[in-house]
C-alpha cells in the first residue's frame, strides 16, 4: 500500500520551521534553522528604509531611522549572522520605546520597568549597543524610586504635622490656663493692694500711741 504523502501549506508567510526562541524579556536569542537570504550577506547591517517585517505590528522605519541619527548602527557588533533575526530585535527595540513614549511616569512601576530591563539585558547579550536606553531606564527607575520614596516622607511629613497640630491644641489650653491664672494673680495682687492701705492706716494709728504715755496730751 502506497503511503498517501502529507500535504503541507505553502500559502505565503507560512513556515515549518519553529518559530525563534524569544527571552523572557523579548529580545531573540536563537534564531530558527530555515534557510535565509543571502542577498544582502550574512554581516549586513539593517538599513531602516529595507521594509518592515512580515510579522511586524507596526513600521519601525521611523524609530530606527532616529536610532541611526543619533546612535549610529547599534546592531553592527551583534553576534547574530541572520539579518531577519537582527531586524526582530531592532524591532523590539523599537517597541520598548514606543511603549515608553506612550506612558507617563506615573504609569510605571517597579515591576513594569524591570521588565524593560529584561529587554535590555537580553540585547546586550547580543552585542546590541542599548546603553544609551539602560540610561533612560535608570532615569526612570530613580524616578520611580523617589517617586515612592516621596510618598513616604509625606506620610511622615503629616504624621508629624498631625502631632504639631495636636500640640498647638495644647499650648492654646495651656495659654487659656495661664491668662486665667494671671488674672487670679491680678485680682489678688489688687487685693494685697487694699490690704496694705489697710493695714497702713491701722499701724499709723497704733503708732499715734507707741512711745508715749498713754495720756499724753489728754490732760
Amino acid at each position: 500500500m502506497v503511503k498517501k504523502e502529507e500535504q503541507v501549506d505553502m500559502t505565503p508567510g507560512y513556515s515549518t520551521q519553529p518559530p525563534p526562541e524569544i527571552s523572557s524579556g523579548g529580545a531573540i536569542v536563537s534564531s530558527p534553522s530555515a534557510p535565509v537570504d543571502q542577498s544582502d550577506g550574512p554581516n549586513s547591517s539593517i538599513e531602516s528604509n529595507s521594509g518592515t517585517m512580515q510579522d511586524s505590528c507596526f513600521d519601525i522605519s521611523p524609530e530606527v531611522d532616529a536610532i541611526k541619527s543619533k546612535y549610529g548602527d547599534i546592531d553592527k557588533d551583534c553576534n547574530l549572522k541572520s539579518v531577519w533575526m537582527r531586524k526582530l530585535n531592532l524591532y523590539v527595540v523599537c517597541n520598548v520605546l514606543r511603549e515608553l513614549h506612550e506612558k507617563s511616569i506615573d504609569e510605571l512601576d517597579i515591576a513594569a520597568i524591570e521588565a524593560f530591563y529584561d529587554v535590555v539585558r537580553d540585547l546586550e547579550k547580543l552585542n546590541i549597543d542599548i546603553g544609551w536606553l539602560r540610561q533612560r531606564l535608570d532615569q526612570i527607575k530613580d524616578a520611580i524610586n523617589f517617586r515612592e520614596e516621596a510618598k513616604v516622607l509625606n506620610l511622615e511629613k503629616t504624621e508629624r504635622a498631625k502631632k504639631v497640630e495636636e500640640k498647638m491644641k495644647e499650648v492654646e489650653e495651656l495659654k487659656s490656663k495661664i491668662e486665667k491664672l494671671e488674672d487670679q494673680m491680678a485680682r489678688e495682687n489688687q487685693m494685697i493692694e487694699k490690704l496694705n492701705g489697710d493695714i497702713n492706716f491701722r499701724t499709723s494709728k497704733v503708732q499715734q500711741l507707741q512711745g508715749k504715755p498713754l495720756t499724753d496730751g489728754l490732760i
